[in-house]
């Protein structure tokens, strides 16, 4: 007898329980919703909208034409939810018709998106003292006095042995990358495409230009000058790819007092005005 009462509950309770889910039974006559999602300025279609009867995991999304189809759903009202990353959601409550489909288009509108305003600037390291001192070749002032060097592309030469240094009057060509024979023939190659090095003279760009080199950069002026090539110049990004060169100098004053030929050219004039008053008066 028990056995048989128990058995009666469970089947009322869970024809109960099943009467409030959304799906329809089938003994129910269904309902169905469908319907096109479309951009509310264009009017093109939109796929790929998340459409949800919100409360259920029954969804579905529009496919490449924006259009959607969802069903079984118990007749009534129900509330419908439109999503998409790019749209603004849209909500709204459908009434579901037993046995019928119901069509419900939307137009959804651009979802506006605000940045914060972002200034980009471009920047180069400004000389040798923001060197972060890791690899390189680095002469000081001391390193470089007594021995000899006169010019830049000497001082190059002596810092990076295997490179190839090549001087036309006060124009140097550098090739930081390449071991050629020392020598004041330019090639061809020189004059379509310089490998010279990316150039910051006391913090200031000069560039990869190899136009008189030897006059701007004075071997007895550097304080400190420092060749940095492949990852040691990847900072400097792809100018930098033919390798860096920071030199910082410190320019010699004038010399003080008249020089020799200067005195020799006084001492000439002094003795033509006195010749000439000479013969004047006498």
């Amino acid at each position: 007898m028990f056995r048989g009462v128990s058995t009666f509950i469970i089947i009322i309770a869970g024809g109960s329980f099943l009467r409030v889910l959304p799906v329809a039974l089938a003994d129910d006559p269904a309902a169905f919703i469908s319907g096109t999602v479309t951009d509310a300025q264009s009017g093109e279609p939109i796929p790929d909208v998340n459409v949800l009867i919100v409360g259920t995991h029954l969804g579905r999304a529009t496919d490449i034409n924006g259009r959607y189809f969802i069903g079984p759903l118990v007749p009534g009202p129900f509330l419908i939810e439109f999503s998409h990353v790019s749209y603004e959601q849209i909500r709204d409550t459908v009434y579901g018709v037993p046995g019928d489909t119901v069509t419900y288009d939307v137009r959804l509108a651009k979802r506006s998106i605000m940045l914060e305003e972002v200034e980009i600037t471009a920047k180069y390291p400004s000389s040798a003292y923001l060197w972060s001192g890791t690899g390189g070749r680095v002469f000081t002032r001391k390193e470089i006095e007594g021995r000899g060097i006169r010019a830049f592309g000497d001082l190059i030469r002596l810092m990076t042995p295997g490179a190839s240094v090549r001087e036309m009057g006060p124009d140097v060509f550098i090739d930081l990358n390449k071991s050629n024979p020392r020598t004041t023939r330019l090639a061809a190659r020189d004059y379509l495409q310089s490998t010279n090095p990316l150039i910051f003279l006391n913090g200031m760009r000069i560039g990869k230009s190899p136009q008189e080199l030897n006059f701007l950069i004075k071997p007895e002026e550097i304080d400190e000058i420092v060749v940095l090539k492949g990852i040691q110049a990847d900072m400097y990004g792809y100018e930098g790819r033919d390798g860096v060169i920071l030199v910082n100098t410190t320019p010699q004053p004038p010399p003080t007092g008249l020089s020799l030929f200067e005195k020799l050219l006084y001492v000439s004039a002094a003795l033509g005005a006195s010749v000439l008053v000479s013969f004047v008066l006498f």
